[in-house]
């Protein structure tokens, strides 16, 4: 049986583009590990730096250190690593608006048991500030994500 002569004909020296099956694994499952631990890390080492967030300005600095720079990657994994950086994105968003709700809840222990300072923000920030974050991540993920990364062909 012979080969049928179909196919376009490379350039020598050329290979196709088309990675197998395994590596395709390999990438998307290395994309998704690193991606939602370096935005988990981007995020959080501000709140962690920064001791006294019971302060307004001390809050909005970690944000803006943090918070927003992680988020910046964020898009930037999703566009580049496709379906599988959308998701490490928001695997990323989900543990840090666990993490921010945790230390958030811990500054107003702090205070309630009298070793720590009076938050300078409301008590509801504590859960609406994480929620918010996440929830904008996961949907900022779902619309940069490329959409030819969505379809089942």
């Amino acid at each position: 049986m012979e080969p049928l002569k179909t196919d376009e004909p490379l350039p020598p020296g050329t290979k196709s583009k088309k990675l197998d099956f395994e590596s395709q694994i390999i990438g998307g499952c290395s994309a998704f590990v690193a991606g939602s631990i370096t935005f988990y890390l981007l995020s959080i080492w501000p709140f962690l730096a920064f001791q006294e967030i019971a302060k307004t300005n001390i809050l909005i600095r970690g944000a803006l250190f943090g918070l927003a720079p992680a988020y910046l990657f964020g898009i930037y994994l999703s566009r580049k690593a496709g379906l599988a950086g959308a998701c490490g994105f928001c695997a990323g968003a989900v543990t840090v608006a666990v993490f921010l709700y945790l230390r958030f809840q811990q500054v107003f222990l702090e205070f309630e048991a009298r070793q720590g300072i009076k938050p300078t923000y409301p008590i509801y920030l504590v859960w609406l500030a994480p929620t918010c974050y996440g929830f904008f991540c996961v949907a900022t993920a779902m619309i940069v994500t490329p959409k030819s990364e969505l379809s089942m062909k």
